[in-house]
């Protein structure tokens, strides 16, 4: 039931998945995996209350597992309680280091009006992940949006020289370029 809702996921079909996902966790209770994706689901489609429900259940079996501390995170920024989505996406990082989490965490820090955060966690994160173009992109446009378009070129320049093709970095040097040098 958790693949075939999985291969609902793919077709687009919430409910279809849901469903798929009930059913594999009335077989198999704590099924890790098909608790964090209901868990998710639920909370991209805007059910708040069985959302939360899923996430202290997790809480409860598998307190210590990133994921669970992602979901909550999740649940925080879609109930737009910013300080608790930073808490939990600290809590994650601290057990696993994750460039997507990473990238998160500094999104809803600038959400939650703190971008100079955002800013030390992204380079924070460069200084022992250099090698990461997502993450440096995050940067750059971290940096447009503060106005730092020195900084934003730079940053942009070093995700093109890991990825020749990545077309935002290259659209947005041209567009920097183009400006003003």
């Amino acid at each position: 039931h958790f693949l075939l809702g999985k291969a609902y996921a793919q077709t687009g079909s919430p409910k279809g998945v849901e469903r798929e996902l009930r059913t594999a966790l009335e077989k198999e209770e704590d099924f890790l995996q098909a608790r964090l994706v209901l868990a998710q689901l639920l909370i991209r489609t805007g059910k708040v209350e069985l959302a939360r429900a899923q996430v202290e259940r997790l809480r409860n079996t598998h307190a210590d597992h990133p994921e669970v501390a992602v979901r909550a995170a999740q649940l925080a920024v879609r109930e737009e309680r910013w300080q608790d989505a930073v808490a939990a996406y600290r809590n994650a990082l601290d057990r696993h280091a994750s460039s997507r989490w990473t990238r998160d965490l500094a999104a809803v820090q600038q959400q939650a009006g703190h971008p100079e955060e955002a800013r030390k966690t992204l380079e924070d994160w460069l200084q022992s992940h250099p090698d990461d173009p997502p993450a440096r992109l995050a940067l750059a446009n971290l940096y447009l949006e503060r106005g730092l378009r020195s900084e934003a070129k730079q940053a942009f320049r070093e995700v093109v020289a890991k990825r020749p093709n990545n077309v935002a970095a290259l659209s947005w040097l041209q567009r920097l370029y183009r400006e003003g040098g």
